[in-house]
């Protein structure tokens, strides 16, 4: 049985994971929690100001401050490296160490502005166990009803739809109107959210004889392309076709997205001996 495997890359996004990262020292010694993502403008736009600092507050008088990074070789562009405190004694013998289920804040700071994300207005997170690693993502700007959709993103959907539509007629579960994608979805896609069941993900659908077919989420305006390989450090451009209804398009190296909506796209084998573990990657530009 032939196995696949999808990784994801976005050129526009992703940026350097661990390079940087700073660290609480603990004792006694656990593995450490780390809390990573990526930082968003009011747009959804991965920030890319090269001068931004994501700071880490778990209000004991210790704050941590990391950059916001550049890079392009991962799918997030800030990470904090959190070392715990076992738990093995009463006290902390190091004062800067944190315990699991520690509250905590994070903090963007571009300048000498300290910004509260949307996702944390109003609340403290709360830090993992020993070892764990916890997605965080975060967005600037402002949301004038909480819901997580900034009001700056629903304006650009609003003239992009060109229906007189208002910010506050615009809701996260609500569908947008053409994509058969909820509002969230769309948001999460545009700005290559790289949660599993949202947003920007190649989803397996599974194999027709030498044929592999796969789904994305497809923005208007965005090309996409495949690379795949043996391994994920083997990784070349294979050439793939459209699905449209069970019509079969022409074999492409890139497809340009003409709206936002479901893409079902089929990789054809380069020959009958095609390995039995594969890796796809989905690249959009």
């Amino acid at each position: 049985m032939k196995k696949l495997f999808v990784s994801h890359w976005c050129p526009l996004l992703v940026v350097g994971l661990f390079a940087g990262a700073t660290c609480i020292q603990a004792f006694p010694p656990a593995p450490p929690a780390e809390i990573y993502g990526t930082v968003r403008d009011e747009e959804g736009q991965p920030l890319r100001t090269g001068i931004a600092k994501v700071i880490f507050d778990p209000g004991n008088g210790f704050k941590l401050t990391t950059p916001v990074r550049e890079r392009l070789d991962s799918e997030e562009n800030y990470s904090v490296s959190v070392k715990m405190d076992s738990g093995v004694t009463s006290d902390l013998t190091n004062p800067t160490a944190l315990r699991p289920a520690a509250p905590f804040r994070l903090m963007v700071k571009i300048g000498t502005t300290e910004y509260v994300p949307l996702e944390l207005q109003g609340n403290l997170a709360k830090l993992g166990t020993p070892g764990s690693r916890t997605r965080l993502d975060l967005t600037l700007g402002v949301s004038s009803n909480n819901d997580g959709l900034p009001d700056a993103w629903k304006l650009l959907m609003i003239n992009a739809l060109g229906l007189g539509l208002k910010p506050g007629q615009i809701h996260p579960g609500d569908f947008m109107p053409g994509t058969g994608l909820t509002y969230a979805q769309v948001y999460g896609a545009d700005t290559y959210n790289v949660s599993p069941t949202n947003g920007f993900t190649l989803k397996i659908d599974g194999v027709e004889g030498t044929t592999s077919q796969f789904t994305f989420t497809g923005v208007k305006g965005h090309t996409y392309k495949v690379r795949s390989g043996m391994t994920l450090d083997q990784l070349g451009a294979v050439a793939f076709q459209v699905n449209r209804n069970g019509e079969r398009g022409r074999l492409v190296q890139s497809l340009l997205a003409t709206n936002t909506s479901l893409i079902k796209i089929e990789v054809p084998a380069a020959s009958d001996t095609e390995p039995t573990t594969q890796f796809f990657q989905l690249l959009v530009e």
